[in-house]
């Protein structure tokens, strides 16, 4: 093999270990459990969507599929984000929660600025929604 080969199979394998960083062998980011509450002045809120979005880093050319849950009668949910509930991806993400039923709106939204980090093991979270 000459330099210029050695060179662009250098460049190969590093590109590589750059995009799959965070990824298990099949291409899918490592999650973690999550499941929690949304509340709105301290009450369940049944009905809701809850997506969260992974937010890029400066060291990852990419952030990973976005995880979501239902809310159920008292406001619980569980997260899945490739197989059902497997939590979310490891990392910060941005947090949107809508009403299941476009007919009966959430009484209250998802601050502006909301960013919600996934560690891993267990997460336990509580979503505040105001008015």
């Amino acid at each position: 093999m000459n330099s210029l080969q050695t060179f662009g199979a250098g460049v190969g394998l590093l590109l590589s270990a750059v995009l799959l960083g965070g990824c298990s062998s099949d291409g899918e980011f490592t999650t973690a459990k999550v499941d929690g509450q949304v509340l709105y002045q301290g009450q369940g809120v049944a009905g809701a969507v809850i997506v969260f979005r992974p937010i890029e880093d400066s060291a990852a050319t990419l952030s990973g599929k976005a995880a979501n849950g239902n809310a159920d009668e008292s406001g619980r949910f569980t997260l899945s984000t490739y197989e059902m509930g497997d939590g979310a991806i490891v990392g910060k993400h941005r947090v949107s929660v809508s009403a299941e039923d476009p007919m009966k709106p959430l009484p209250g939204r998802v601050p502006d600025d909301l960013i919600i980090e996934v560690k891993r093991g267990s997460n336990n979270l509580t979503i505040e929604l105001v008015p």
